[in-house]
C-alpha cells in the first residue's frame, strides 16, 4: 500500500464479516474507526409492501437493528463508531436509477452501483475528509494485489464467497488506499473467530436482497414504486396468449416463479420482454435462454494489460462459476464477449465482469 497509515476506517454493517475485519485491523493499526452507513428509511422512502417479517422496531432487514449490532461490536473492540446519513444520496444515485432501469425493461444491479457511488464513493470520501492519510476497509471477500504500484482487484481465498462481482464497477482510483482484511480467510474461519469473541453475530445469516434495503418479496416491494399494468403472457414460439401479468418490469429473463401459469403441464421461463407492448414471452424450452455472444457497454477498466488476453473468465451474475470466453474490443469501453460454452439467462441491465485466467479482475460492463 502506497500510504503509510496509522488510522484505518472500517465500514461496520452489523454483520459478522465487518465485525471480524475490525478485530483484525485492531491488531495491526494504531487507530481503527468504525463507520456505519444509514442508507434506507422505510417511512421516508414509502416502503410499505413486500416485507417478509415484522419485528418490534422495523420490518425486514432493519437499519436500526444493524446499527445496534454495530455499536455492540465497536464497544467490545473499544473503537469509535460514526454514523453517516446517506439516505438521500442512496435514493438519488442508486434507488431511483434502479427504478428507471426497471421501467425500461432492464434488470439492474443496485448493489454494484451502491459500491461505486455510495460505499467506495461518498463514504470513502467522508473518511478521507476526516483523515486524508487514512486507509479504508470493508468486510468484502475480495483481494487487492499490488502490481507495478497499482492496486488490482483479485479473487479472494474463499471463492465460494467471492464478492468481486459487486466491486468490479468501482473506479480503479477508489481502490488506491483500500484493504480487505478477509482476503485470505474462509467464511467458516471468520465465523469461528466471532464465536471465540462471544459475538452474537457469529451465526447471523448472510445478508440477501437489495443492498441496505434487505430481503423482500421483490415484486411486491417494487409495487411501492412501479404501477401494476396488466399485460399478456404469450408463448415464445406460437405467440398464443396463455395468461396475463402485472407489468413486464416485475419480471426478469429466466424467471420461472410467480408467472401464474399453474394450468400448464411443463414449467415455463421468461425468455423475452416487450416494454412497448407490455408483453411477456415464455417458453418451456431452456434452449431459448442460451446465448453464446453478449455485448458489454460502458466498460469500467480496472486493469489494462499491455496486450489483451486471448481468453478471459466472465461472470454475468454473482455466485456464478466464471465462464471461459474470448473478448473483442469494439471501442475503448465496448466489448464483444464470445463464450466457449453457451450461458443461460442473460439479462440486459446486469453486469458482465471479466477476469484474467490468473484471477485478476479486468473490470465490468453493462450487458
Amino acid at each position: 500500500m502506497s500510504i503509510i497509515a496509522k488510522t484505518v476506517f472500517i465500514g461496520l454493517s452489523g454483520g459478522v464479516d465487518s465485525a471480524v475485519s475490525a478485530l483484525l485491523l485492531k491488531k495491526q493499526y494504531q487507530e481503527v474507526i468504525g463507520v456505519f452507513m444509514e442508507c434506507w428509511d422505510e417511512t421516508l422512502n414509502n416502503d410499505f409492501y413486500g416485507h417478509k417479517k415484522i419485528n418490534n422496531n422495523k420490518s425486514g432487514c432493519s437499519s436500526f437493528q444493524d446499527f445496534q449490532q454495530a455499536k455492540k461490536i465497536a464497544n467490545s473492540l473499544g473503537i469509535k463508531l460514526i454514523k453517516k446519513n446517506l439516505i438521500e444520496a442512496y435514493w438519488n444515485k442508486v434507488f431511483l436509477p434502479m427504478i428507471q432501469s426497471f421501467k425500461k425493461g432492464l434488470t439492474p444491479n443496485p448493489d454494484i452501483w451502491c459500491n461505486r457511488f455510495i460505499k467506495f464513493g461518498l463514504l470513502h470520501d467522508f473518511c478521507k475528509q476526516i483523515n486524508p492519510n487514512s486507509l479504508f476497509a470493508t468486510g468484502h471477500y475480495a483481494k487487492i494485489n499490488m502490481i507495478e504500484n497499482q492496486p488490482l482487484l483479485s479473487i479472494p481465498k474463499d471463492t465460494n464467497k467471492d464478492q468481486t462481482y459487486f466491486l468490479a464497477n468501482v473506479k480503479k482510483e477508489q481502490f488506491q488506499n483500500v484493504i480487505f482484511p478477509l482476503a485470505d480467510l474462509k467464511k467458516i474461519t471468520v465465523r469461528n473467530i466471532a464465536r471465540e469473541n462471544n459475538w452474537e453475530v457469529a451465526d447471523k445469516k448472510d445478508s440477501t436482497g437489495i443492498c441496505f434495503i434487505g430481503e423482500r418479496h421483490f415484486s411486491d416491494f417494487l409495487k411501492n414504486y412501479l404501477p401494476v399494468k396488466k399485460g399478456l403472457i404469450k408463448d415464445w414460439k406460437t405467440k398464443q396468449t396463455i395468461s396475463e401479468h402485472d407489468g413486464v418490469w416485475f419480471y426478469t429473463i429466466g424467471q420461472r416463479s410467480g408467472l401464474n401459469l399453474g394450468g400448464l403441464k411443463q414449467r415455463h421461463f421468461v425468455v423475452a420482454k416487450d416494454i412497448e407492448t407490455n408483453e411477456l414471452f415464455v417458453s418451456c424450452d431452456k434452449e431459448e435462454l442460451l446465448k453464446t455472444t453478449i455485448l458489454l457497454d460502458q466498460f469500467n477498466w480496472l486493469y489494462t494489460p499491455k496486450q489483451l488476453p486471448s481468453q478471459v473468465l466472465v461472470r454475468i451474475r454473482h455466485a456464478q462459476k466464471p465462464e471461459i470466453a474470448k473478448l473483442k474490443l469494439l471501442s475503448d469501453n465496448k466489448l464483444e464477449i464470445t463464450f466457449k460454452n453457451p450461458v443461460i439467462s442473460v439479462a440486459s441491465g446486469q453486469f458482465g465482469v471479466l477476469y484474467t485466467l490468473d484471477q485478476i479482475c479486468l473490470g465490468a460492463g453493462l450487458i
